[in-house]
């Protein structure tokens, strides 16, 4: 710890590594917030485009800050397809929480292709549709405003959403503009909490229309999640490996998920574990 500080040393290789500085009071923090006032240094913002070259990929510029439509001088989150790449995709960290309510105001354009809205307790990538399947709790956005199995919102106006979760009761409690909507169930588990918001575009096509973000913020009322037994931690980690990537088969049959040819000759002996980091880039 250097100056109250504690510096991590992340990255592997050659120009790979970078010294990271984070503020331990960051992880007794119980309240968050954001309305793009400072750019988007708070969120994970960047879609990788094209193949793979020694199990990474290149990136490019995500969803845009713009103007905001009503508010002179303030800036909004965009998300959308605007090309061929996959569509945008952002996503916001926040203290851990096992108890705790996020609000954000969103507005979905008339005629946007649709979106997702997660908690989730690990960093995805910002494109990765995997979020919506393995996140604690996931809410599509149909593209007539239908939120989930709950309410139309009403297109081109401005909603607050907030999602109200305990995983004590393995539910998140979802409000608009302040009225009880419905209850999510808890998809999976968790060994920690929830710490990360992802927004997704779901246009499969060219949409430019997309939804906008006009600020997030979370309060956390339980940081702490209870210890788990040997038997759950063991639990967990079964699950939590396989559920996002299955490994391919021994060498001699056909490849895995994920891997082209070359691949899957030449890591034979990877762990599940090691697979799962390859994959993730």
């Amino acid at each position: 710890m250097i100056h109250d500080r504690v510096l991590f040393l992340t990255g592997q290789g050659k120009d790979r590594r970078n010294l990271v500085s984070v503020d331990p009071m960051w992880l007794t923090l119980t309240h968050h917030e954001d309305d793009f006032s400072n750019g988007l240094n708070g969120w994970i913002a960047f879609k990788t485009v094209g193949p793979p070259h020694r199990y990474l990929r290149a990136r490019t510029y995500g969803p845009a800050l713009t103007e905001h439509p009503s508010r002179p001088g303030a800036r909004v989150l965009h998300l959308r397809k605007p090309d061929e790449h996959p569509p945008d995709g952002a996503l916001w960290n926040f203290p851990n929480g096992v108890k705790g309510a996020l609000t954000m105001r969103i507005l979905a354009n008339r005629g946007f292709a649709g979106g997702s809205i997660s908690l989730c307790d690990r960093s995805f990538k910002p494109t990765d549709e995997h979020s919506q399947r393995l996140g604690i709790f996931t809410i599509p956005m149909a593209p007539d405003g239908t939120l989930g199995s709950g309410p139309k919102l009403g297109l081109d106006t401005w909603h607050s959403l907030e999602f109200a979760w305990n995983l004590a009761d393995k539910a998140c409690c979802v409000s608009v503009n302040g009225q009880p909507a419905l209850v999510l169930e808890q998809r999976n588990l968790t060994a920690n909490g929830i710490s990360y918001l992802h927004l997704r575009s779901k246009a499969e096509r060219i949409d430019n229309l997309g939804f906008l973000v006009e600020s997030v913020s979370v309060d956390i009322d339980d940081p702490v999640a209870p210890v788990l037994t040997s038997e759950q931690q063991q639990e967990f980690l079964d699950g939590y490996i396989p559920s996002y990537y299955t490994p391919p088969p021994e060498r001699g049959t056909p490849q895995g998920p994920g891997l082209s040819p070359a691949q899957d000759k030449s890591l034979p002996e990877l762990s599940p574990l090691a697979l799962l980091i390859i994959k993730s880039y």
